[in-house]
């Protein structure tokens, strides 16, 4: 019996250890419009983007070309995190999982800073190669 109380007590430490560490753990996702593609295009296409997650609503922010917009976050730690997006300029509505944390971890390559580009056809995510470099790597739109 006293073995069994030694393992529960170590198998809850753990447990508590691993969500103060997720808890700390702050996830920055950044929003940039990237969607002109000429020069007149510029004052015209503004985004709106709305995210939300099961338990927060962020509401609607508009992000006028090469502008963002950013929001911060503790995943939980079931590994389940979702934050959905609704991506909006004129005649246009999409949308997006901004953040899934079993595609995005903690964005540990970019220090827990998830940055993505909003373009015409979807959203593009920085990511950092084992070599350090850098490459925009492109998803379509979930709709």
């Amino acid at each position: 019996m006293a073995l069994f109380t030694r393992n529960a007590t170590l198998l809850l430490m753990m447990l508590v250890l691993r969500y103060i560490a997720v808890r700390e753990a702050k996830i920055t996702v950044s929003i940039s419009n990237f969607l002109a593609e000429s020069y007149e295009d510029i004052y015209n296409l503004d985004l709106t983007v709305h995210c939300k997650s099961k338990d927060d609503d962020l509401g609607a922010h508009v992000v006028r070309f090469l502008e963002d917009y950013e929001f911060r976050f503790n995943p939980n730690i079931w590994r389940t995190t979702l934050f959905h997006c609704t991506m909006a300029w004129p005649s246009r509505f999409h949308h997006f999982v901004i953040y899934d944390q079993s595609r995005d971890g903690g964005c540990i390559l970019n220090n827990s800073y998830c940055v993505w580009r909003v373009i015409d056809s979807g959203a593009c995510q920085l990511k950092t190669l084992p070599d350090a470099t850098e490459i925009w790597d492109c998803y379509p739109w979930n709709d």
